[in-house]
């Protein structure tokens, strides 16, 4: 049965996974960058760095279902925009290419943007090929968009986004502030969730896109001086 591989080199997370044919997950490995404790994320040059030590961890692991692959599909920037460019995407692009050459086959060239969305039609392939809206929401990135169809390409269209900071962003550097551990969502809501107070978190109002710095500065300064609820 034929295979296709999938590399995604993220912001957060290295990752690679194998398709059969039919569609099924054949399997799947990841790695999430490591972040020191207290900083609130990595630098480009630090992703790059942590993306070339793992893939080939993840790729060794895989390496059993690599036999037969007919392609590999590869995250190879954010957005498919001619000024949308990330250092940390180049590591599994590179990796994707030279497989390609060694096993000859074909290359497909995605952008992380549309793998959120393609990862959707999974669960959803009754939209293949039908325009639909989608909320793409991710530790640096909230958008509303319109996801249009030109044969079988995706044609994305930003209907709205953040004028300064996403919600992931805010949740991450209230999280940092509170001495939780980058990436602070799954603490920050078992945090939330053992708590036995309400704590109201004020929000901007900004017509026709997401504002969050406002309510982070509110949250940074009760968090500083002790006020954790009211």
């Amino acid at each position: 049965m034929a295979r296709f591989l999938g590399i995604d080199t993220s912001c957060y997370t290295t990752s690679a996974a194998v398709y059969d044919s039919s569609g099924e997950l054949a399997g799947e490995e990841r790695i999430v960058l490591s972040v020191k404790e207290g900083n609130r994320g990595l630098s480009q040059s630090q992703m790059v760095f942590q993306h070339t030590k793992n893939l080939p961890v993840i790729l060794q692991k895989l390496s059993p279902l690599l036999q037969d692959i007919k392609g590999i599909g590869v995250s190879s920037f954010p957005r498919r925009r001619a000024d949308s460019y990330m250092p940390a995407f180049l590591v599994g692009k590179g990796a994707a290419f030279s497989l390609a050459a060694a096993l000859h086959v074909p290359v497909f060239e995605f952008s992380h943007q549309e793998n959120h969305a393609m990862a959707a039609l999974r669960k959803e392939p009754s939209l293949w090929g039908k325009p639909f809206y989608m909320m793409h929401m991710s530790g640096g990135t909230q958008d509303v968009l319109s996801c249009t169809w030109e044969g079988e390409f995706m044609e994305i269209k930003t209907l709205m986004d953040s004028r300064d900071i996403t919600a992931g962003q805010f949740i991450d550097r209230i999280g940092v502030a509170l001495g939780l551990h980058f990436p602070c969502g799954k603490e920050l809501e078992k945090l939330a969730l053992d708590g036995r107070h309400i704590y109201h978190i004020p929000r901007s109002s900004v017509k026709g896109s997401f504002s969050f710095s406002g309510p982070e500065t509110k949250v940074q300064r009760d968090i500083a001086s002790g006020q954790y609820h009211k």
